[in-house]
C-alpha cells in the first residue's frame, strides 16, 4: 500500500482512496466506518480502529480524539471547549473527544 492511499473494496469495486479525501473513520463494535470528505463517500470495513490507528501513527493529520474517533485534523473546523468537548468536523459531524486525548487534539487544530 502506497503511504499515500487506502485501497478499499466498494460494493463491486476497489477503490483508492487518498488519505487527504479522508475527513474520520469512525468504529461501531467490529467495524468501522471510513469518512470521505463532505459524505461523498462511506466504507464499512471489518477492521477495528485501532489498525488504522497503527497504521497511521506517525502521518501527523491523523489523530486519535476518542476510543470511537480518528479524525483528519484538515477537516476540523472548529473544537468547543467544556465539560464534553466536540470536535467540529467539515462534514457537519459532532464528534466527542476524550478529556485524556483534548490536549493532543488541541495542540495539533493549533499547529495546522
Amino acid at each position: 500500500m502506497s503511504t499515500n492511499y487506502l485501497i478499499l473494496r466498494g460494493l463491486d469495486s476497489w477503490r483508492r482512496v487518498p488519505l487527504s479525501d479522508i475527513a474520520f473513520f469512525e468504529t461501531d463494535n467490529k467495524s468501522t466506518f471510513i469518512v470521505i470528505k463532505e459524505y461523498a463517500y462511506f466504507y464499512k470495513v471489518h477492521k477495528p480502529l485501532r489498525a488504522y490507528e497503527e497504521k497511521f501513527k506517525n502521518h501527523k493529520n491523523f489523530i486519535r480524539i476518542s476510543r470511537n474517533n480518528i479524525v483528519n485534523i484538515n477537516y476540523c473546523r472548529e473544537i468547543i471547549t467544556g465539560t464534553k468537548p466536540v470536535a467540529i468536523m467539515e462534514t457537519g459531524d459532532r464528534l466527542k473527544i476524550s478529556r485524556r486525548r483534548f490536549n493532543k487534539v488541541v495542540k495539533a487544530f493549533r499547529n495546522l
